[in-house]
Order: C-alpha cells, then structure tokens, then sequence
C-alpha cells in the first residue's frame, strides 16, 4: 500500500467529474495524495469506504499549497487511522466545499470528516490567510477520537454558510473544533 489512488504533485491538476471512488486503501490518501501546488476539482462526485490505513486522510491528503474546491458531492463511510476521515489537510492547502455531504467518516485522532492543520506555523503562514469554506454542505453523523467529530480546524480563516452539523461526535468539539494561535 502506497499512498494514494492518486499520487500527484509539482503543480499537477486534477479534476473529477461525476466520479465514484469506491473502498480505496492506501496508507495516506486513501484515494488521492497530493503535495507541492497540487489542484484538485471534484463536481457530482462520490467517496465511499476509503481508508487510510496507517495515516490520514482517508479519501484526500494533501500538504504544500494545494488548493481544492469540492461541490455538489458526496463523502460517506470514509476512515483514517489518524487524521481527516474524508481530508487530511496540511500547511498551505486551501478547500472550498459547496453543496458537499461529508457523512459517517471516523477518524482515529482529530477531524472525523476534515482535519486542517497549519503545520510549522510562522508569520510568513499567517499572513497567507490560507482559506476554508464551507457552504450549504452537511456534516452528519461524523465522529473522531479525539476532537472535532466534523471539522478540526488550526489556524485557518475558517467561514461557514448556510451549512448544517448535526450527529457529530468528538472529545471536544463534536461539530467543530478550532483553534487559531497567534
């Protein structure tokens, strides 16, 4: 097991278009593991019982400046076996869902459907307002080990619309749990 269906990096771009993705393991990345200015699109597409068996992210992981914009999909019964049950992001990685149901994932540790981490942080990070959006999407029935059972969030410009987080389960913050060091 490697990482990721998917592996993808030096500003690769890849685009999913009423896709099913369905019970992919990988060690990270459960379906798609991207590093280094990667892009991801995902429009009308499904993730189904992926894991990621030894890390994160059991349908995406992603570091260094990704950027992923997910809409009109859905993400249900994903695992990892630390963070991110459906995303596992790091530094520089920016998402936007729209109109995207993230449902029954679990997580070993934080963020049971997302978990955003802002690694290494510096000034230089900060000022980067690295975004994650989420709007008229649904976290259900999410749930992680430790914290954030739907969303775990370090240092990001966090917005939320018109969204609903219900079911949720965590240590601390069963729908969200955010943080923001400064």
């Amino acid at each position: 097991q490697g990482n990721g269906v998917v592996h993808a990096n030096s500003y690769a771009s890849i685009t999913s278009i009423g896709s099913t993705f369905l019970m992919n393991r990988a060690s990270y990345g459960g379906v798609f593991a991207l590093y280094e200015n990667a892009n991801l699109t995902m429009i009308d597409s499904v993730a189904r019982n992926n894991s990621a068996t030894n890390g994160s992210g059991g349908v995406v992981f992603a570091q260094s400046n990704c950027r992923l914009f997910i809409e009109s999909s859905l993400f249900f019964g994903n695992k990892a076996t630390l963070s991110g049950g459906s995303f596992a992001l790091g530094s520089g990685v920016s998402l936007n869902l729209h109109s995207t149901n993230i449902s029954s994932s679990i997580a070993g540790v934080d963020g049971g459907g997302v978990a955003h981490y802002l690694v290494n942080d510096t000034a230089y990070q900060r000022q980067k307002q690295v975004s994650f959006s989420i709007t008229d999407s649904l976290f259900f029935s999410n749930s992680a080990g430790r914290n954030g059972g739907g969303v775990y969030s370090i240092n990001h410009l966090l917005v939320i619309r018109y969204s609903t987080f219900e079911r949720n389960d965590g240590l601390a913050g069963a729908g969200i749990y955010f943080r923001h060091n400064t």
